[in-house]
């Protein structure tokens, strides 16, 4: 009797089981059937998840009942969270692959400038910047997600953060064949990175999940409420420099539309930026040098505010095994919505108002 054949057999006849239960869990709408997804779920389903999008063109159901919530990592699709710091000059808008951002950090830089953050963990766009330098804060917030950090240089601090935290990054300073220069604008505003110079080093990657500890709820977008004090339709945020964010609400889209400086705030393909989610949390913010460079500290603490489904609550912000942690007034963790998050991180003495 010939045993070797028996591998091959058993191959097969896997195989044959993956594909026909691909093709039987396919509902009529192209997404996975509830009972399939909860297994992939119970399985670490990442690996499995992401073979039957490949070949069955299958699709997330965001209002899918696994758990009370889910985190990050647990609707991740690259092997591993990309952070870019992408600039927020003047010259540098409108700025590009923000929009496609599942998470996004803005926090001062210098001089009243601000950076953003985007985190992606599904898929990263094709042309995303311009990148600039990071802060050693900045370090800190790559390393809560294990994020690999896209950027072109970083202050003194900065690199050392880096180093100290061991964050996987790909300095365009000496990794230059992750970016380009864009010829309509002029340096230091026209690096980009994207998906097509990245991909290979990705996928070359082992597996990383999202480390943060942020929580989504997968009911909270089911049910627009308003607070105490009625809907919030508009929020104001004065950072330092005279430079103004604005979000405001669309109650039919239950979704913030941003401004900067009373100006919708665009990317470059023409769309508006929006959020689900609006996290502000007040940080202790110093200036340290000649240029207005800043220090944040991301470790004490404190007030925050956040904002979704058209209401405003009070939460505490903490910051627990190296990860900012969201909690109500009775220090029950907070659970976010499911959709784009924006968290912005804002000096102790600058003003928010709604209305």
């Amino acid at each position: 009797m010939n045993y070797r054949k028996y591998p091959i057999l058993a191959l097969i006849i896997i195989i044959i089981l993956i594909i026909t239960v691909g093709y039987f869990f396919r509902s009529e709408t192209g997404k996975v059937a509830d009972g399939m997804y909860e297994l992939f779920y119970e399985l670490d389903y990442q690996e499995f998840f992401s073979f039957y999008e490949r070949n069955f063109s299958l699709a997330v159901d965001n209002q899918l009942l696994l758990p009370d919530y889910y985190q990050l990592g647990d609707r991740q699709n690259l092997k591993r969270p990309v952070m870019v710091a992408v600039e927020n000059h003047p010259r540098s808008r409108p700025q590009s692959g923000i929009e496609e951002a599942n998470f996004v950090y803005e926090v001062l830089s210098e001089g009243g400038i601000t950076r953003f953050l985007p985190v992606y963990y599904k898929e990263l766009p094709e042309r995303v910047g311009p990148v600039r330098s990071v802060r050693d804060y900045m370090g800190e917030l790559a390393a809560e997600h294990g994020a690999l950090l896209l950027h072109v240089g970083a202050s003194e601090g900065g690199y050392a953060r880096i180093s100290a935290e061991d964050v996987l990054n790909l300095d365009e300073i000496s990794r230059s064949q992750y970016y380009w220069r864009c010829s309509e604008r002029r340096m230091p505003h026209n690096l980009y990175t994207g998906n097509e110079r990245i991909k290979d080093y990705l996928e070359g990657l082992d597996w990383q999940q999202d480390l943060s500890a942020y929580k989504f709820d997968f009911t909270a977008g089911n049910n627009p409420v308003a607070n105490e004090g009625g809907l919030v339709k508009e929020l104001d945020l004065f950072y330092w420099g005279n430079y103004l964010v604005s979000y405001k609400y669309n109650q039919t889209e239950n979704r913030y539309y941003r401004y900067i400086n009373n100006e919708p705030h665009k990317v470059d393909t023409g769309q508006q930026l929006i959020a689900d989610n609006i996290v502000v949390i007040h940080a202790d913010t110093n200036v340290i040098d000649d240029v207005g460079r800043v220090s944040v500290d991301l470790d004490s603490g404190g007030p925050a505010y956040l904002f979704h489904n058209g209401s405003k609550q009070e939460i505490l912000w903490t910051r627990t095994n190296g990860r900012l942690t969201f909690f109500d007034k009775d220090y029950q963790e907070v659970l976010l919505k499911t959709g784009r998050t924006w968290v912005q991180i804002m000096p102790n003495s600058a003003r928010v108002e709604f209305e």
